[in-house]
């Protein structure tokens, strides 16, 4: 996931091996934090739990916030809130895991990093946040390496994150940490409505759009091979069963009227899940009728990109791979918010999407 850290050398953290079952690291080198009032201290790193959620998510909301403002982007997160369904989610499963970092003086908790291994392929990281008066301190490359070894002692293959571009030093940080950067993502924000196409006739009677469900999961996860040549099929039929309350964001399915075939599907229109599509012309009618969809619930209103995703319209990172498409998109109505780095450490199937067999449009973790 997106990183809103500035971080930058290793400070003293204790990793609590009697917190989860994986060989640990251990540094002893002085933390001294700069530009805050907590004492100079050792920061001990183990496994969240619920109590945690409320802090965390605060910490997590105001980091990636101040990120945000200091290079003129929209915020991320309109509360707290937003993320703390997140932070629940990674905790009621064995394939998820949500650590935090602990000041050991004052017991107060001052950062955190989740880590998913749904599927057998890939495990996805994020998001890593650290109190903004603690960055440049090394609680955040401490949290990077426990969720890697989390990954690593689950035999991951690859182990993959988004990154925020504006964000340099993060970027040299998991380069340093031997991550690649494999993918550019327009991380695009709005409406892509029927009634802004260049035509009247905008969708085609082909195809009809309906809401995704756990009898759908397999057919996605074999379109989803096809064009990627990657396996997830976990985490489909989980965003296809677990949907959220109360928001127009859906999972939805495009299928051919003529075949009945799947051509298209979302885990939801929002950047927190993935979206794949046999041809970028499916992807196109896809989000259009998504986003008609969503207008019912949530009617568009002026300068609705700048409005944070969680509260705003329909959201998703689209490579750069797909240059007619994103100029479809954009003249359709879509603003480009900001540009995020797929990195990678591991496998990686084949560094030119042009060669996948369609479209593919990763979540804010890979």
């Amino acid at each position: 996931m997106l990183s809103a850290l500035i971080i930058l050398c290793l400070t003293s953290v204790t990793y609590l091996s009697s917190a989860f079952a994986f060989p640990v690291r251990s540094a002893q080198m002085p933390f001294r934090p700069s530009g805050t009032s907590m004492p100079s201290s050792s920061v001990s790193i183990r496994l969240g739990v619920e109590e945690d959620i409320p802090k965390a998510a605060s910490i997590c909301c105001d980091a990636f916030n101040t990120l945000c403002a200091s290079v003129a982007l929209p915020p991320e997160f309109n509360s707290p809130a937003d993320i703390e369904h997140f932070f629940h989610s990674l905790m009621k499963s064995d394939s998820k895991a949500f650590f935090v970092a602990v000041d050991d003086e004052s017991g107060e908790l001052v950062g955190g990093n989740g880590v998913e291994h749904v599927d057998e392929s890939v495990a996805s990281i994020g998001p890593v946040f650290v109190l903004p008066g603690l960055q440049k301190n090394g609680v955040g490359r401490a949290l990077m390496e426990t969720v890697i070894d989390w990954a690593n002692s689950r035999g991951a293959p690859s182990i993959r994150l988004q990154q925020l571009a504006s964000n340099v030093q993060s970027f040299s940080l998991y380069t340093r940490m031997g991550f690649i950067c494999r993918k550019q993502c327009l991380h695009l924000r709005g409406w892509c409505l029927s009634s802004s196409a260049p035509s009247p006739s905008a969708l085609s009677p082909a195809y009809t759009l309906r809401q995704a469900t756990g009898d759908d999961a397999g057919e996605a996860a074999e379109l989803y091979h096809r064009v990627t040549g990657e396996r997830r099929d976990n985490q489909i039929r989980e965003a296809f069963e677990h949907q959220m309350e109360g928001h127009p964001a859906k999972a939805y399915v495009l299928t051919d009227k003529g075949s009945g075939k799947m051509v298209a599907y979302t885990g939801q229109l929002y950047f927190f899940t993935h979206s794949c599509a046999l041809t970028e012309d499916h992807f196109v009618e896809l989000v259009t009728r998504v986003c008609d969809e969503w207008a019912k619930e949530m009617p568009p209103r002026e300068n609705d990109h700048l409005i944070p995703p969680t509260a705003g319209p329909p959201s998703f990172l689209l490579p750069v791979d797909y240059p007619k498409l994103a100029r479809t998109l954009l003249d359709r109505g879509m603003r480009t918010v900001s540009l995020t780095n797929l990195m990678s450490i591991g496998e990686w199937r084949d560094g030119d999407l042009a060669a996948y067999n369609g479209v593919y449009v990763p979540s804010v973790g890979y």
